[in-house]
């Protein structure tokens, strides 16, 4: 009689490891209960793995239904510590941190704009401030040379000058008493105002009579000045370049400092002279005035302010910038420790200023240990080129104490706000708690 072998309720994959039939009746259960839902796709694939489910490669796997649980979750993006914890906060934790940052915000948010706000109206008010000053420092220039203008315009009536252009247009020789007379007069100019030039020329354009070396018959038309008050009978007053060769003629006394080279930059006025009885021009009264190494015209400009830097630049030909003069007075309050001489070395900023063709133009530049808000304008010649430019430096130093005064304010209120801000959260909570 044949045996029935008893039933077996476990079975062996093709490896000999053991398949708990439990699983496979629940795999088979969740299978037909995924298919009767509709997921007949993921049906096929329990079936096909349900030799498979204990074992693979001879290791054991995940229990099914953590087995499962993996095949039907998809990818998920675990949320940031920042966001467990804050998940985890109670309820007026949450809305205190939201009140919080909220005031924070608004807070630093006022206060930075405030600082925004007063940082560059300070700045809009130092170039404003620079602009100024440079067109003091144009008056400060031009005085000199208007004064030239009112003493030479005096003395063009002056009876011995007259008398002088008279007789030189008669064609007589000068007698040595009247040439005398009219050297003495042009040289008590050039020692009065502390000029270089005094010069009574002809209607020929000759020298007549000269403050300085005798260069009596001498042609004298400087840049053709003589000749356009000969054809205009109006008084000029300009600045322009000089070459050594001409200075060392008339060899006047310079100021200490002044090195050779090519060019001077000098103010000239030039006067027509005319007779008292027709009014008609016989002869030209001229005057100069070298700029180079004359730190007067710098220096009053630093009085004027109490500070900061000026300067004045000769531009030649060739369009190079030399130094005319300059004082530097940097972070000192003594005007005596100003530093002379102190070259700009900002080039393209000076070209700059000669394309903007006489309007100022401003920039932050660092001269020498101190950081300024210079402006600079050209100075034209008769012609209406630019021969020099005027450089003024506006100090940053009050500015920028005005700032951080007004800076540390506004961290004090900011630093008072939070504080009151947090006392506020930790009785707001201890209410609502």
């Amino acid at each position: 009689m044949t045996q029935i072998p008893p039933q077996n309720n476990s079975l062996k994959d093709n490896n000999g490891h053991q398949i708990d039939i439990h699983d496979i009746k629940l795999s088979d259960k969740l299978s037909n209960k995924l298919s009767d839902n509709g997921h007949t796709g993921t049906h096929q694939t329990f079936n096909l793995s349900t030799s498979t489910l204990k074992t693979k490669l001879g290791k054991s796997l995940l229990p099914l239904p953590k087995l499962i649980q993996s095949k039907l979750a998809g990818p998920q993006r675990l949320p940031s510590l920042f966001l467990k914890w804050f998940y985890n906060v109670p309820i007026q934790g949450k809305q205190l941190l939201a009140l919080f940052t909220s005031e924070v915000i608004s807070v630093v948010g006022l206060a930075g704009v405030g600082a925004f706000l007063i940082i560059t109206g300070g700045r809009a008010q130092l170039i404003n401030q620079a602009k100024s000053e440079l067109a003091v420092m144009d008056i400060i220039y031009n005085i000199k040379i208007n004064q030239m203008g009112f003493g030479f315009r005096g003395q063009s009536d002056n009876s011995a000058i007259i008398k002088a252009v008279q007789t030189h247009a008669q064609g007589k020789p000068l007698t040595p008493g009247l040439f005398k007379e009219v050297k003495d007069i042009l040289q008590q100019e050039i020692q009065t105002r502390r000029i270089e030039y005094a010069t009574l020329v002809g209607k020929d354009r000759r020298i007549l009579v000269n403050a300085n070396s005798d260069r009596t018959a001498e042609f004298f038309d400087p840049n053709d000045l003589v000749s356009q008050v000969l054809e205009n009978p109006q008084q000029i007053k300009t600045s322009e370049l000089v070459s050594w060769s001409e200075v060392a003629q008339e060899s006047p006394f310079l100021p200490a400092g002044i090195v050779e080279q090519n060019n001077l930059l000098i103010r000239y006025t030039v006067t027509p002279v005319r007779t008292t009885d027709t009014g008609a021009v016989l002869g030209v009264l001229i005057s100069g005035d070298i700029v180079n190494g004359k730190l007067p015209i710098v220096e009053d400009t630093l009085k004027s302010f109490g500070g900061g830097y000026s300067a004045v630049y000769l531009r030649q030909p060739d369009g190079q910038f030399l130094l005319a003069t300059a004082l530097d007075q940097g972070k000192s309050t003594n005007l005596a420790e100003a530093q002379p001489n102190v070259f700009l070395r900002d080039t393209p900023f000076l070209n700059q200023a000669v394309t903007a063709q006489g309007n100022p133009i401003t920039k932050r530049i660092k001269i020498g240990r101190q950081t300024y808000t210079v402006a600079a304008k050209t100075l034209n010649n008769f012609n209406g080129k630019p021969v020099a430019l005027l450089v003024r430096g506006t100090s940053e130093a009050q500015l920028n104490f005005l700032l951080t005064d007004n800076l540390l304010l506004q961290l004090l209120v900011v630093i008072l706000a939070l504080t009151a801000d947090i006392l506020l959260a930790i009785l707001l909570g201890r209410a609502i708690a």
